[in-house]
């Protein structure tokens, strides 16, 4: 499985960290969507620095498990959009740190 991000949860609902997409890295920051007013809008807004690359929703399992699945997109990634799941970073104690696994399909 490819981690495209590693982001860690902070205090206040948000996580921070940086993707990487070969040629395309950076910063990631996802914030909770203050703004979430309808169940189909997103929980989280992905940004790169002042820039909007995706959107995340909390949903659930069919086993019950929270489940967050990513989708970024943006022009300078071509004209596929991005899906992930973020889950546990493969490795670590640390419970608050996160991977973004590629989902090929």
């Amino acid at each position: 499985m490819t981690a495209i991000a590693f982001l860690t949860k902070q205090q206040d609902g948000s996580y921070k960290g940086s993707y990487d997409l070969l040629d395309h890295k950076g910063p990631l920051d996802m914030l909770p969507n203050k703004k979430k007013n309808a169940p189909i809008q997103p929980d989280f807004r992905l940004f790169s620095r002042t820039t909007d690359i995706g959107a995340a929703w909390i949903g659930e399992t069919r086993e019950g498990d929270e489940k967050i699945p990513l989708r970024l997109a943006h022009p300078a990634f071509g004209p596929r959009t991005i899906l992930a799941n973020l889950g546990p970073a493969e490795g670590q104690d640390d419970p608050n740190v996160f991977a973004a696994i590629w989902n090929a399909d």
